[in-house]
């Protein structure tokens, strides 16, 4: 194991050698000294043999650092009962997940946001990793299970649920207005609690426009464009809803 593990990182450094050797093989290869012609040789042959060793050392070493930073959350998340654990026992539970979904391991971040429900963003996290997962049914029950206290916690959840909302009007229609409305209310919480908040304005406005509730929209972009007169989204959506509606003064 500790040979294994000793040539996986320092296959690595390997690779660093190569763009030298190969430097010094060209130089060799422009000299007049026959010495010269030799070395050539000798080191291209060296070089052949290192460049393809320190590629694969380096894709192996990621391939080990990723699993050692899986196995190092999962023995986290396996030493806490949900029951028992302490504010700072969560935010290491909620860090290392956050961690793994970052870097696409999400069936692994999944096993630590279930872990710490209600915590921080937790829920919303635990939807994340069900929609890259393809699981849209899962996502959307767990948008629905989302328990947030802030307005910024809300918006940040509407925003995510928004991006998603976006993907599914072509890969899952059926979910398509079921997941707007989740996201609508998301933005009616946190402007409940904070009506002034500007991205909240535009992006609620999005979502009525998605809807087809044209003229809230309307209320809601003009309400952003008030708040941030250089938000460029909110006054290109109001071109576009004046554009295709006419009708609508």
């Amino acid at each position: 194991m500790f040979w294994q593990e000793f040539w996986n990182v320092f296959k690595t450094p390997l690779a660093v050698l190569v763009i030298p050797l190969l430097g010094l093989g060209l130089w060799a290869a422009f000299s007049k000294n026959s010495k010269g012609k030799a070395a050539v040789a000798l080191l291209m042959l060296l070089g052949a043999f290192l460049l393809p060793a320190g590629v694969a050392g380096y894709k192996t070493y990621g391939a080990y650092r990723r699993q050692a930073a899986i196995n190092l959350a999962m023995a986290e998340f396996e030493g806490y009962a949900s029951a028992e654990m302490t504010p700072e026992q969560q935010e290491k539970i909620y860090v290392h997940a956050q961690a793994l979904l970052e870097a696409g391991d999400y069936e692994y971040a999944l096993v630590g946001f279930r872990k710490i429900n209600r915590y921080k963003l937790s829920d919303c996290k635990k939807a994340m990793c069900y929609f890259y997962l393809g699981d849209y049914e899962a996502a959307l029950n767990s948008f629905g299970g989302v328990y947030l206290q802030t307005a910024e916690e809300y918006e940040e959840a509407g925003i995510v649920c928004c991006e998603f909302t976006v993907q599914l009007q072509k890969e899952a229609p059926e979910l398509y207005y079921r997941y707007l409305q989740r996201t609508l209310d998301f933005f009616n919480y946190a402007l409940e609690i904070e009506p002034d908040r500007q991205q909240c304005r535009y992006y609620r406005g999005l979502i009525w426009y998605y809807l087809e509730a044209y003229g809230q929209a309307i209320l809601d972009l003009d309400r952003a464009l008030e708040l941030d007169p250089g938000d460029v989204r909110a006054a290109e959506m109001l071109e576009v809803i004046y554009a295709l509606h006419a009708d609508i003064s």
